[in-house]
């Protein structure tokens, strides 16, 4: 037996019996030397120590011992010694006859070992494996329901909402539909789906929709066609021209001026909201209620600060205004002019002439002004108690900002010159401080108080942050001091403003603003600086430039493209909300003159709705009024999509029987209230979902319930054809309970940091007031 052969025999047998091997040299053991005594051949002697803990050979097989397997191994302590010595017995007679059989008893008993343990092991092994699965199902289980609440807590209403629509589903399905084929089923789902996202805002509102119309023509519920056939419809192409006319008006300040005259200096916050909302009123009639209201806000913010009035307390019934004034003309609001597009999409007829209904632009006037009235008196009434003073926080939570200095001047003729600091609103700007004021005299007044008197030429060194610097640039009769804004080549509506950081290694560092001839290298001028939080009280052709300095500079508009990676700056950024409108005469007139003949074309037939609005920006267009980009710009292509897929999901109601079977269940309800209580029912419907999935959504919908053909409320029932329509239309426009019910809404949400509490405090009595002056008024005065 060679060397190898006698190590593992010895590991073998002492492994049987209960002990460990050792690979040391122990003193006490007899060297045992091979028969050619060769002394310097002598091995390495292996002490056999007893087992104190379960042996680890089978256990190195992944195969453990059982406790009491260990136990019996370990307790043969008396045989040790016996066994060992027997082991070094044979050991030398098997080296000496040279034998190799014991390496093959060797394997055979380690096999036979090893599976005697595993069959010893195995029951053990498959109730472990078997608690572990269990341990592991249970953890998952409660790890996927953990998760379930979470989700169910925080999306509750949506939880809501689908348990009671499908508890609804079943008892219609069960005592009120007739049966309705696998795609009236599928729809319904499809509906059930887009509310829960809708109103839970799992996605944005056009991608909902999207998604649900999408989802129909795959599972062949509607045809491409019909899926698509509200991108092509006149009603969605005239939202996104009427987008457009309202921004050719916004871009000549034709509105500026007649709002400066109207706004006034009110002695109340009642007078601000009558000034306020009135205008808003009259101009959503006519220009679109969305970028009416995107002109007004900023304006009337700095209008109300200028008062010393609160913002909180004007912005929410002037949003509701405009929301009113949109209303009472087809052209004034999106929903109008979609309810249009369907109506022309589905040749509505009236059921009791059977002709095709025609309505133009201020069909449905009557109905809404009266509407708008008792509106305006309630809102009046009650509004200014309602709404408490809030502060535009979202200002204020900035840490660390960057303060800047600027000097503006007090030009001649300033509407605020005679004013003091205090009445002027320039103690209330967020953010910014009155550092001095200097004279045209020389007299300089540092820190000056609130009842100092504001005179022309007078300069304000102000020490602020960015966005109130540019709101500072924005205000009326305030222009930069500096005489280089004045020198630059630009026109005022083409200029912007820039922050601009200087680089470190820029060759202007060292030398000042006028050695460097800033204004005519650059083509822009400096009005603001900032310098570490330190105030700068030099004149701006004084100041040494410094690296890592930020000015804030007047430029064009393409400032930002030819100098973005220009070696002296580190950082060139356009200042949001910094264009200047034109405020020129010619353009002024030339946008009123085009949204006048706009009207006049649309009001006597001449042309449609949409042919006269493209005229009229055509006409913008070619007179410079606006560019080419900011027409693009202002047409909000979310609005858009959304109506457009809308439209998809309303004809999948209609062709599935979902539309046919909703209306009938309406009128079995309410038909034994008569006319009055239906057209009651349609108000609530269209409210309701108009404040909780936008306005648009509601009445493509609502159409599908009210006018579908032969199927709907209208043919139904004994009710107008225009009493009902109209109806809708209010209801759709009137969305005064949540600020997600309509984009103005969101607008002055923000603007003044309003709750949903504000919102539902005023909106839900005005709601009410609506709904009941709406449904008793169309019900009079279109009488079948």
């Amino acid at each position: 037996m060679d060397d190898d052969d006698y190590m593992r025999h010895r590991m073998h047998n002492a492994t049987e019996n209960g002990t460990r091997v050792s690979e040391e040299i122990t003193p006490s053991e007899q060297t045992f030397e091979r028969s050619t005594g060769s002394s310097d051949l002598a091995q390495p002697r292996y002490s056999i120590q007893k087992l104190r803990e379960p042996p680890n050979v089978l256990q190195s097989l992944g195969i453990p011992l059982l406790s009491g397997e260990t136990e019996r191994l370990g307790g043969k302590r008396g045989e040790l010694d016996a066994s060992a010595a027997r082991q070094r017995s044979r050991g030398r007679d098997a080296c000496c006859m040279g034998s190799s059989s014991d390496g093959k008893r060797f394997r055979s008993s380690a096999f036979w070992t090893a599976l005697r343990q595993f069959g010893l092991r195995l029951p053990h092994t498959l109730k472990s494996l078997g608690k572990n699965t269990g341990e592991w199902f249970l953890d998952t289980l409660s790890d996927l329901t953990r998760r379930t609440v979470a989700f169910g807590r925080r999306y509750w209403i949506a939880w809501v909402l689908m348990a009671l629509a499908g508890v609804a589903l079943a008892l219609l399905g069960r005592f009120v539909f007739e049966p309705l084929s696998w795609k009236g089923w599928f729809t319904f789902a499809v509906l059930l789906i887009l509310l829960a996202s809708l109103v839970c805002s799992w996605l944005p509102t056009e991608v909902s929709f999207a998604y649900a119309v999408v989802t129909l023509m795959a599972f062949f519920v509607i045809s491409p066609s019909e899926g698509l056939v509200g991108f092509s419809n006149t009603g969605v192409a005239a939202v996104a021209v009427y987008f457009m006319v309202a921004e050719g008006v916004y871009r000549t300040s034709a509105l500026r001026s007649i709002f400066r005259v109207l706004l006034g200096r009110p002695s109340s916050v009642l007078m601000a909201q009558i000034r306020t909302s009135i205008p808003a009123a009259v101009v959503s009639a006519f220009l679109h209620n969305t970028p009416t209201m995107v002109m007004m806000i900023p304006g009337v913010q700095r209008w109300a600060r200028f008062n010393g009035l609160s913002g909180a307390k004007i912005l929410m019934p002037m949003n509701n205004a405009a929301v009113l004034g949109g209303s009472t003309t087809i052209i004034g609001s999106s929903v109008n002019l979609v309810v249009l597009g369907l109506i022309q999409q589905n040749n509505v007829t009236d059921p009791q002439t059977g002709q095709v209904i025609s309505i133009g632009i201020f069909s449905i006037t009557k109905l809404a002004i009266i509407n708008l009235a008792a509106c305006f008196v309630f809102m009046f009434a009650v509004s200014r108690f309602l709404l408490k003073d809030r502060e535009n926080v979202v200002e204020d939570v900035v840490e660390h900002p960057r303060e800047y200095t600027v000097a503006v001047m007090v030009r001649e003729g300033s509407p605020i010159v005679g004013l003091t600091i205090q009445e002027a609103g320039l103690r209330a700007l967020k953010g910014l401080f009155l550092v001095e004021l200097s004279r045209k005299n020389g007299h300089l007044i540092a820190a000056p108080g609130p009842d100092t008197v504001i005179q022309a030429q007078d300069v304000l060194l102000f020490a602020g942050r960015l966005e109130t610097v540019a709101e500072l640039y924005l205000i009326d009769g305030i222009i930069p001091a500096s005489t280089h804004t004045r020198k630059l080549s630009v026109q005022m509506h083409r200029r912007r403003l820039y922050e601009v950081v200087v680089s470190p290694f820029s060759s202007l560092v060292g030398h000042t603003v006028r050695e460097t001839n800033f204004r005519r290298k650059y083509h822009a001028a400096i009005i603001a600086v900032h310098r570490g939080g330190s105030i700068v009280r030099e004149k701006i052709g004084d100041i040494q430039i410094m690296g890592g300095e930020t000015f804030i500079v007047e430029a064009s508009e393409d400032f930002g493209e030819h100098y973005a990676r220009d070696s002296d700056f580190s950082l060139v950024s356009e200042v949001g909300g910094s264009e200047r409108p034109r405020e020129d005469l010619p353009h002024m007139l030339a946008a009123g003159f085009f949204v006048a003949l706009m009207i006049a074309f649309a009001v006597s037939g001449f042309m449609s709705i949409f042919v006269s609005a493209s005229l009229a920006v055509l006409g913008m267009l070619v007179t410079g009024c606006m560019t080419y980009r900011q027409a693009g710009a202002s047409v909000q292509f979310p609005i858009l999509l959304t109506i457009g897929a809308a439209f998809g999901v309303s004809g999948a109601m209609q062709v599935s029987g979902v539309a046919a079977q909703l209306s009938l269940l309406v009128v079995k309800i309410l038909r034994p209230l008569g006319s009055l209580g239906l057209l009651f029912g349609i108000y609530v419907i269209t409210a309701l979902l108009t404040n909780v999935i936008t306005s648009i959504g509601a009445v493509t919908l609502t159409f599908a319930i009210v006018a579908s053909k032969t199927t709907g409320i209208i043919y139904q029932a004994n009710v107008n054809v225009y009493a009902a329509i109209f109806t809708m239309m209010v209801a759709g426009n009137c969305s005064f309970m949540l600020h997600t019910g309509h984009q103005t809404n969101l607008m002055v949400h923000g603007a003044a940091n309003y709750r949903v509490s504000d919102w539902l405090k005023l909106g839900t009595p005005l709601q009410l007031v609506s709904c009941v002056v709406t449904s008793i008024a169309a019900n009079f005065l279109y009488r079948s």
